[in-house]
């Protein structure tokens, strides 16, 4: 299984923050995203899942730190 980090964007730290860190894995994209997911953020998350690299199709999102999330993160 090969694993290879490709981004890292905003620190999760301070509060109302969002960290997402873009891995790639035997061909699928992960997004692990934590923090808080919401007006400000969403554009952190947004920047993460864009896909533009078609080497990886698939993509699956992590979401077990996200602490918040309001209709920005569904949107």
């Amino acid at each position: 299984m090969a694993e290879e980090q490709m981004a890292d964007t905003e620190r999760a730290g301070q509060s109302g923050r969002l960290s997402a860190v873009v891995t790639a894995t035997d061909g699928i994209r992960v997004v692990t995203a934590a923090g808080e997911i919401d007006h400000h953020t969403a554009d952190t998350l947004r920047h993460a899942l864009d896909a533009t690299d078609e080497s990886c199709p698939r993509v699956v999102v992590d979401m077990r730190q996200v602490t918040f999330m309001d209709s920005s993160g569904i949107n």
